[in-house]
């Protein structure tokens, strides 16, 4: 059985709270933080609908074929490790930065989203919305930029998808990655979305997503 992460899903940040509450110190020498990188072939969609807006949870499907681990030791982690200088030399306390250390293989250099049809008086058919959608996600990237010298170990992302950019979408935690639409439709009916992204080595993907909003 290949190996997975058991990971209940995290709808804020704190449990990482909790578990840096701990006392207890380790010594890292030169070891990288993330504690696994997951790669899928594919990203599905799970939208939910609240108030007449729409959220659309974009999840790695553990059952799906194509979907690799990478821990500690392996070739294709230690690559990911180099590629965003993930090396910490330090004390740290036991438990951080916890199950968010475990990150998205694929970083993304863009992430877009349109409608099939007229969305409002804005945003016709086949426009981008990304001006009217929240990007959240949750990413230990921002620390390891600062050298590991940030009070912040997680960083809880939220922000206009417009305004993105492609540090924003690097080690990504698996859960709680989503966009969110801020305004409704201009009248109630069936919509059809397309989201696309792309990742910094060339990959796109890309998800249909039918809501009746």
């Amino acid at each position: 059985m290949k190996p997975r992460f058991t990971i209940i899903s995290i709808i804020c940040c704190l449990p990482l709270l909790t578990s840096c509450l701990s006392t207890i110190t380790v010594q890292y020498d030169n070891e990288p933080v993330a504690r696994g990188y997951v790669f899928s072939d594919r990203i599905n969609c799970d939208a939910r609908i609240q108030n007449g807006l729409a959220t659309f949870y974009l999840v790695v499907d553990e059952e799906d074929e194509s979907v690799r681990y990478y821990h500690k030791g392996d070739e294709e982690f230690n690559k990911l490790s180099l590629k965003h200088k993930d090396s910490f030399s330090g004390r740290l306390i036991e438990g951080c930065p916890g199950v968010f250390g475990h990150c998205l293989a694929m970083d993304f250099t863009s992430i877009d989203i349109i409608c099939n049809k007229d969305y409002d008086e804005l945003h016709p058919a086949g426009s981008s919305l990304a001006d009217i959608v929240t990007y959240e996600a949750i990413s230990i990237f921002p620390w390891i930029q600062s050298g590991y010298k940030s009070q912040t170990k997680v960083y809880c992302i939220s922000k206009p998808l417009s305004t993105v950019e492609p540090d924003d979408m690097t080690m990504i935690f698996p859960l709680n990655f989503r966009l969110s639409l801020r305004s409704r439709p201009q009248e109630k009916s069936d919509y059809s979305f397309h989201i696309t992204l792309k990742t910094d080595d060339g990959l796109i993907y890309e998800i249909d997503q039918d809501v009746a909003l």
